[in-house]
C-alpha cells in the first residue's frame, strides 16, 4: 500500500509541476521516481507549499543544461542536470507532461503560445527516452505551423532555464504574429497583501526594506527578484500606492549609542526613528525643512538653542519645529523619537 501512495503522491506532484514549465522537462526538487506515463491527471490547488515548490525550481534553474535541436519536421532536445533529485524531478515532469498533451490537459492558457499547443495536441508526436542525467525529447508534426509552434515553445522553455523566477509570467505571442511592445513593468501585486512578483497572499516572515516601505512577498526568491530590479515590480511614488504600514520600535531594547532607521520616504516627507541610548546626544543642528519629533518610548529632552528652552521627551510627546530652528536632543538615560521631514520634490 505504501508503493502505491508513493507513486500517488509522486504523480501528483509531477502535475503540479506542469502550471510552470512546459513539455521539454524544465524542472528540478525532491522528486525520486523515474516516471513512466502513467498515473492521475489532478492539478490540485493553488496553495503556498504547492507555490513555494514551483518557485524553488525556477530558484534553482542554474542547476539545469538544456540543448536544442531544430530539424524539419520538429526538434530533437535534451534536458539534464547532474543533481540526482533535480535528475528526477526532470523525468517526472516529462512523462507527466507527455500524458497531459495526449489527454488534452493544458497549462498556462493565458500565455497564447501554449494555448495554441494544445489546442493543435492531435498534431504532435512526443517521444521520451530517459537519460542518465535526464531526459531526451523528440518532438514533431507533420503540420507545418505546429512546427513552428513545437520549436517556439521549446525555445521558451530554454528562456525558463536561462533566466528563472524573471521570466516565470512571461507571455509568449505564436509564431509569426506580430510582435507586441512588452511593458517594462512585471508587477502583479501590491507587497502588503499579495506577493509583488506572483500576485499571490504574501507570507509576513518573508519582507525586505525597498524604497523605503516595507515589502512582502509569497517567497524568498521572489524577494530576491524585486531587490535585484524593485522598479520592474514596484511604483512606490504611484497614486496607486495610497498607503504603507511602518513597523515602530516601541521598546527600547540592547543596541548601539546613536541608531537611526529609516522608516519611510516619499516624494512629499521622510519618516526615520532615531534612538539614543546611554545619554547619548544628538548634537545641536538645524534641518532645512519643517519637521515634527514624537517621542515613542523612553525618556530625553530636547533643547531650542534660540530660546534658551528645555522640552522633555517622554511617550505621547509631539512637538513642530520650523525651518532652521537650532536644537539638540539628549537620552535620560534612552530615549526613541520619530522624526518626520516635510519636503517638496
Amino acid at each position: 500500500m505504501s508503493q502505491n501512495i508513493n507513486k500517488r503522491l509522486n504523480i501528483s506532484l509531477s502535475i503540479l509541476l506542469l502550471t510552470a514549465f512546459g513539455i521539454s522537462g524544465l524542472a528540478q526538487g525532491q522528486g525520486q521516481s523515474q516516471g513512466n506515463g502513467q498515473g492521475g491527471m489532478g492539478m490540485g490547488g493553488n496553495q503556498p507549499q504547492d507555490m513555494q515548490t514551483i518557485h524553488a525550481l525556477f530558484g534553482d534553474h542554474q542547476k539545469i543544461s538544456r540543448t536544442v535541436k531544430n530539424i524539419a519536421n520538429g526538434l530533437e532536445a535534451v534536458t539534464e542536470s547532474d543533481d540526482p533529485k533535480v535528475q528526477a524531478l526532470i523525468k517526472e515532469h516529462t512523462w507527466a507532461m507527455k500524458v497531459r498533451l495526449k489527454n488534452h490537459q493544458p497549462i498556462r492558457q493565458w500565455d497564447p503560445l501554449f494555448a495554441a499547443l494544445f489546442q493543435h495536441a492531435d498534431k504532435i508526436k512526443l517521444e521520451v527516452t530517459n537519460t542518465a542525467k535526464g531526459v531526451k525529447v523528440l518532438e514533431t508534426s507533420t503540420d507545418p505551423y505546429v512546427v513552428k509552434l513545437i520549436q517556439s515553445h521549446a525555445a521558451s522553455i530554454s528562456e525558463h532555464v536561462k533566466e528563472g523566477m524573471s521570466s516565470m509570467h512571461k507571455r509568449h505571442e505564436l509564431p509569426d504574429a506580430a510582435p507586441k511592445a512588452e511593458a517594462k513593468f512585471l508587477g502583479k501585486g501590491d507587497g502588503v497583501m499579495t506577493c509583488p512578483v506572483t500576485g499571490e497572499p504574501v507570507d509576513k516572515n518573508i519582507s525586505a526594506e525597498i524604497n523605503g516601505r516595507t515589502v512582502y512577498f509569497c517567497c524568498a526568491n521572489c524577494r530576491d527578484t524585486v531587490v535585484k530590479n524593485p522598479e520592474l515590480y514596484l511604483k512606490p511614488n504611484s497614486a496607486e500606492v495610497t498607503m504603507n504600514v511602518l513597523k515602530l520600535q516601541t521598546e527600547i531594547g540592547a543596541g548601539k549609542d546613536k541608531q537611526v532607521e529609516l522608516l519611510f520616504e516619499g516624494a512629499q516627507r521622510k519618516i526615520q526613528q532615531i534612538t539614543l541610548r546611554n545619554r547619548a546626544v544628538l548634537a545641536a543642528h538645524k534641518a532645512a525643512e519643517p519637521i515634527t519629533i514624537q517621542c515613542i518610548a523612553g525618556k530625553g529632552v530636547i533643547r531650542i538653542s534660540e530660546k534658551g528652552e528645555t522640552i522633555e521627551l517622554r511617550p505621547g510627546v509631539l512637538l513642530t519645529l520650523e525651518p532652521n530652528v537650532m536644537h539638540e536632543v539628549e537620552a535620560l538615560p534612552a530615549v526613541s523619537i520619530l522624526l518626520t521631514r516635510f519636503t517638496e520634490k
